[in-house]
């Protein structure tokens, strides 16, 4: 596959790369979430950076520990602490009063000026 192909099947049939099978599943999760079709259903950078620093945690406890709890493999993390919240709403307001709301309105401005240029009408 050509990187333009690739590109394509990307941007227009959602394609993704395969995940290694010993990814651990709190690093997957965040990984399909920053994938998701929506940019705005997308985590904040800061949601991402919290979600790093929780998988380096369990990577570190979990060689520390001889690998009990470490993420990797199936259940790894176990219980209701193994998922990640839910990426937040769409803001309803304009102002920037909550942390990483005024990253996504950037986003959408500079989406929507993109739209503009490429002559494609608005979604």
């Amino acid at each position: 596959m050509t990187p333009i192909q690739a590109a394509f099947a990307v941007a227009r049939q959602g394609h993704r790369p395969p995940l290694p099978p010993r990814t651990p599943p709190r690093l997957a999760q965040l990984i399909q979430l920053c994938w998701h079709d929506d940019p705005i259903r997308r985590p904040t950078f800061s949601q991402v950076v919290a979600g790093l620093k929780e998988v380096r945690r369990e990577v570190y406890a979990g060689r520390q520990g001889g690998g009990a709890g470490s993420g990797a493999g199936a259940g790894g993390g176990g219980g209701e602490k193994a998922s990640l919240p839910p990426p937040r709403p769409a803001p309803v307001s304009r102002g920037r009063g909550e942390e990483g709301e005024g990253e996504r309105q950037d986003a959408q401005r500079r989406r929507a000026a993109h739209t503009r240029q490429r002559g494609d009408p608005a979604r």
